[in-house]
C-alpha cells in the first residue's frame, strides 16, 4: 500500500511539472518577459522538488520504505 501511495505521489508531482510546462509554453507570447521569468523559475523550483521526491530525499518519502 505504501509503495502505491509513493508511486501516486511521484506521478502527481510529475504531472504538475508537465502541466506547468504546458501552461507556460501556451501563454509565452502573451505575457511580458518578467512574467515569463517568474513562470520559468517556478518550473525549475518544481523540478527540483520532483527530483527530491523521486530520489527519496525528504523524510516523509524515506518513511514509506522503512
Amino acid at each position: 500500500m505504501k509503495r502505491i501511495l509513493f508511486i501516486l505521489c511521484c506521478l502527481t508531482s510529475l504531472g504538475i511539472t508537465i502541466y506547468l510546462t504546458y501552461k507556460t509554453w501556451e501563454g509565452f507570447a502573451e505575457r511580458s518577459w518578467y512574467q515569463n521569468l517568474i513562470y520559468l523559475i517556478a518550473i525549475l523550483g518544481w523540478c527540483f522538488i520532483t527530483e527530491k521526491v523521486f530520489n527519496k530525499k525528504y523524510k516523509w518519502t524515506q518513511k514509506f520504505f522503512e
